[in-house]
């Protein structure tokens, strides 16, 4: 796989991991309104109390996704640590300090070139040349890889 394919799937987890995050905030919300009453049923006194059916489904919604976010938090944090420690193995410190600010911190090429004092060219044309820099080396140390599967997202290299 491509060093750009290979860095580039930790944003892809981070995407994920805030989906999940924006819809268990949306199921929260939902928590939080108060349903209106049918006042057309029929009223009857005694009987069994009926639950809000919807309501408790909406919890454990909540819970389930919570249970998925924590374990998608800790996946990345360990793809991000593997991520980390390959591209330390470059040698050049330009190189490790541009492959981190675009792949673990998701900048932009413009915000790394502002950053570093470069202009954007001359960012892009160090960003290209630590990419290849890394598929040498990761090729020549013979860096193993591993594969995550989350949410169906499999992060290998």
């Amino acid at each position: 796989m491509p060093a750009k394919q290979y860095l580039g799937q930790l944003k892809k987890l981070d995407e994920k991991i805030r989906q999940k995050r924006e819809k268990l905030q949306n199921l929260k919300e939902c928590t939080k309104s108060t349903g209106s009453v049918d006042v057309t049923k029929e009223r009857v006194d005694g009987g069994k109390v009926s639950t809000d059916a919807t309501y408790v489904d909406t919890l454990i919604q909540i819970e389930k996704l919570d249970k998925e976010i924590s374990e998608m938090i800790k996946e990345y944090n360990v793809y991000e640590r593997e991520i980390k420690r390959h591209i330390n193995i470059l040698t050049n410190e330009v190189y490790i300090t541009l492959l981190r600010k675009r792949y673990v911190e998701f900048k932009t090429l413009s915000q790394i070139a502002k950053e570093m004092n470069y202009s954007y060219d001359y960012a892009r044309f160090l960003h290209g040349k630590a990419l290849k820099a890394f598929e040498i080396e990761t090729t020549k140390k013979n860096v193993r890889c591993f594969g995550l599967t989350i949410d169906n997202l499999t992060l290998k290299c």
